[in-house]
């Protein structure tokens, strides 16, 4: 009886499957895994954002100096900035940090976090929080924009906030940002 040398090792057929699924895997798997990452990380800077909202709420309600109750966070590994833009009674645009700010004019109240380059490109990393009051006679109503002053005629009994996006929601009226919807949490985005 002969002895039959058994197989040892991989066939060419079953090393090029495996290099095949390393292909998919790198060019389907990763990037959907790095957009995840980056979601992750927007939703950082909606989070740093919460004390803004108090203090926006705080100077549209009981008329407190936005710059007494909040002060711009530390710039992380996600968001390089973030700003409170005031709009005075003549119409002129300021930033939380007290800086004159140009085109594009912002409403009262909005907040601006501007995410890092390792996010977004410089010119698609902004997203915009709209402070909004609500309208009593109107239940469907989104509600309407902050006086320029901040000041409210009738007492302001809820603030309600749009996400603005690249692609906002059709119902959103607020300033639009510049970030690309797919990384902007799914409120943020039509």
């Amino acid at each position: 009886m002969k002895n039959k040398l058994t197989q040892q090792g991989f066939t060419l057929i079953e090393v090029a499957i495996v290099i095949a699924l390393m292909i998919m895997l790198v060019l389907f798997v990763y990037p959907a895994y790095t957009t995840y990452l980056k979601k992750a990380k927007v939703s950082e800077g909606l989070i740093l954002a919460a004390t803004a909202k108090t203090a926006v709420v705080h100077n549209a309600i009981d008329n407190v100096p936005v710059t007494s109750v909040w002060t711009p966070p530390a710039p992380t590994e996600a968001v390089m900035d973030m700003g409170i833009h005031v709009t005075d009674t003549t119409g002129i645009s300021l930033g939380s940090h007290g800086q004159l700010l140009t085109l594009p004019a912002r409403h009262s109240g909005e907040i601006i976090i501007t995410f890092a380059p390792t996010i977004a490109p410089i010119a698609h990393n902004e997203l915009i929080l709209s402070p909004r009051i609500a309208d009593p006679t109107q239940p469907d109503s989104n509600g309407h924009e902050l006086p320029l002053d901040f000041t409210y005629t009738a007492k302001i009994k809820h603030i309600t906030w749009e996400c603005n996006s690249a692609n906002p929601p059709a119902v959103n009226r607020g300033t639009h940002g510049n970030l690309d919807a797919k990384l902007a949490p799914a409120d943020c985005r039509s």
